[in-house]
């Protein structure tokens, strides 16, 4: 989460937003009426949680983050500067992503690769094997 900001930073990281990191953003409602959207490996995303209308349904959605962005940002803050992570930001501004609703909550997403090089293996085969050696790895 994002400290506690004086004016000064805070207004850096909204003008930052707005010409930086705005333009750059795709969001994305999740509905079953829509494919769920190719995630790039190179980058993250977030997954948010928001209602429309207090007490109905949640309902989901994905900012779609440009990989061209830097992670972390340094946000000068009086005599001192502030390193704040590029999803806090993000988050600090997911109302402007997803105008009239509430935001509840949000997360990162990162795609990995699993990459198996077994000598004499097919494509599927590798990634078959990755897939099971992933799997029991994670399981432990």
């Amino acid at each position: 989460m994002t400290p506690s900001l004086s004016p000064q930073a805070d207004a850096f990281l909204v003008d930052y937003f707005q010409r930086e990191v705005l333009p750059l953003l795709t969001p994305v409602a999740l509905d079953p009426c829509h494919p769920f959207p190719p995630l790039s490996e190179d980058s993250f995303h977030l997954a948010v949680r928001f209602r429309r209308t207090p007490g109905f349904h949640f309902r989901y959605g994905l900012v779609l983050v440009h990989s061209t962005l830097p992670r972390v940002l340094k946000v000068p803050d009086g005599p001192s500067e502030l390193s704040i992570l590029l999803e806090d930001i993000i988050a600090r501004h997911l109302p402007k992503l997803f105008p009239q609703t509430s935001i509840d909550d949000c997360w990162v997403i990162r795609i990995g690769r699993l990459q198996a090089h077994a000598a004499g293996e097919s494509g599927a085969g590798r990634f078959l094997q990755g897939q099971k050696r992933g799997t029991r790895q994670k399981a432990c």
